[in-house]
């Protein structure tokens, strides 16, 4: 193979792997923000059953 087609080849492999690192990182950040979204949401339950539970309308187990 000519150096040249190595280059190129390369190139292109590399273009390949920045597109797959592109892909990840967005998934990355959208799994973080779904995470970020479902903590809170456990948070506000956490909140909403002791309010509930101080006022009565929880049964403790």
């Amino acid at each position: 193979m000519e150096a040249r087609d190595l280059r190129s080849q390369k190139t292109i492999e590399g273009a390949r792997l920045r597109e797959q690192l592109a892909a990840a990182k967005d998934m990355l950040m959208e799994t973080a923000t779904d995470a970020g979204h479902v903590h809170a949401r456990i948070e506000a339950m956490k909140t909403e059953r002791l309010e509930a539970e101080r006022y009565g309308s929880v049964s403790s187990r």
